[in-house]
């Protein structure tokens, strides 16, 4: 590829039709109840029983009805009315199912309300309640932009994390599948708020339907693996460094505008004989070894380094950051007394697109296209097309 223009056309993604995801919500909790009500629309309740090959019909509501609590009991789900806390029944599982277009659930827990489109499941789980929505595609992207970039407002860089977000979605299909949904609502998928709300929500909107099925594909026709964070420092990190695993298109590059960006510097203070026991476990000799201290006392990174190395082995820089809770893996060191000073730079794991650096690039006139292509380079971007898949 010589440039943003041959993206223009290519072969069509070989993924499936998702007329819909499954998406498990608050899965970074451990419910015992949530609130439920209707913010919009109507709905139909519905329980489906063992042996029953039909679901039967609890209710219908709409907006304006009294909210519903749902309780975790043991291997089933009871049914509560909020205003007079009036049992309505247990089940083994309930679907909220929109009957009108735009119908939208109000979800909460301990946090702020969420807003959900589509069909949602509550079931008795594991670890407490189980709650999935299927929700369309288009709809999942608006509310991934939502809650991993709806805090600005540049319309180029949330075109750039739509791409990003459809991507994503359409690779990892069914990564979950035995548990009975495709993806998670947190960070080991994406952080999924629902229906965008907030100041940028019509932005958010606007951007998703500006970028309508177009994803990144790989050099075989299938959607990428499209990785961001929040700040580069100034050199994207290879994949390969952080995952063991080289991706051609996910190398280290000079990144300079992540320099401007507010997470570009980060300071932290570690005791200085927490990190040598640490160190010492790794290498596998003293805390007191004199070799090892002086090495990390005097570790540098002028750029970025894949390991801390000495005494002719190395220890993987995100080892280090998992174990010490650090922004990045690109630091100097400094010794204060009975500290270390960890100067660094960037936050987050490094590779693919830098967040930072992209909103300063969208607010500099790139559009979304050479946004993408700066960080992702001979990607395809392509329209997803389900009439057009290969064989």
């Amino acid at each position: 590829m010589g440039g943003i223009s041959a993206w223009a056309s290519g072969p069509r993604a070989s993924v499936q039709n998702p007329s819909s995801l499954k998406v498990r919500l608050f899965s970074t909790e451990s419910l015992e109840q949530i609130q439920v009500e209707v913010d919009r629309g109507r709905f139909a309740v519905l329980s489906q029983r063992s042996g029953r090959r039909r679901p039967d019909t609890v209710a219908v509501w709409a907006s304006g009805a009294p909210g519903h609590t749902i309780v975790k009991e043991s291997k089933k789900i009871r049914l509560r009315s909020r205003t007079s806390a009036v049992s309505l029944g247990r089940f083994e599982a309930l679907h909220w199912v929109p009957l009108d277009p735009g119908s939208r659930l109000r979800l909460q827990t301990k946090g702020q309300p969420r807003l959900h489109a589509g069909v949602v499941r509550f079931a008795a789980g594991a670890e407490g309640l189980l709650v999935v929505v299927e929700v369309g595609l288009e709809d999942y992207v608006a509310g991934v932009v939502q809650g991993e970039a709806g805090h600005v407002g540049t319309q180029e860089f949330l075109k750039a994390q739509a791409v990003l977000a459809r991507t994503f979605a359409l690779r990892n299909l069914g990564k979950h599948s035995e548990l009975g949904y495709d993806l998670k609502d947190d960070v080991s998928s994406q952080v999924y708020l629902g229906y965008p709300t907030g100041r940028f929500a019509d932005s958010i909107l606007a951007a998703v339907s500006a970028t309508r099925d177009t994803v990144l594909l790989d050099e075989q026709c299938r959607p990428a693996l499209v990785v961001f964070h929040a700040n580069s420092g100034g050199q994207t990190v290879a994949s390969e460094w952080v995952w063991g695993r080289p991706v051609p298109y996910l190398k280290s590059r000079p990144d300079p505008l992540s320099e401007q960006g507010p997470s570009a510097r980060w300071v932290k203070r570690i005791p200085r004989d927490k990190m040598h026991r640490w160190l010492a476990e790794q290498f596998k000799t003293e805390p007191t070894n004199d070799g090892m201290i002086e090495a990390f006392a005097r570790f540098e990174q002028p750029e970025r380094k894949e390991r801390f190395a000495w005494n002719g082995r190395g220890i993987p820089l995100p080892a280090l950051r998992h174990a010490f809770g650090l922004r990045s893996t690109w630091f100097d060191v400094e010794v204060e007394g009975s500290d270390y000073v960890l100067k660094g730079r960037g936050f987050g794991h490094g590779v693919g697109l830098a967040q930072d650096a992209a909103i300063i690039m969208s607010e500099k006139g790139y559009n979304y296209r050479a946004i993408l292509y700066f960080y992702y380079g001979v990607l395809e971007l392509d329209a997803w097309r389900p009439t057009a898949l290969l064989p």
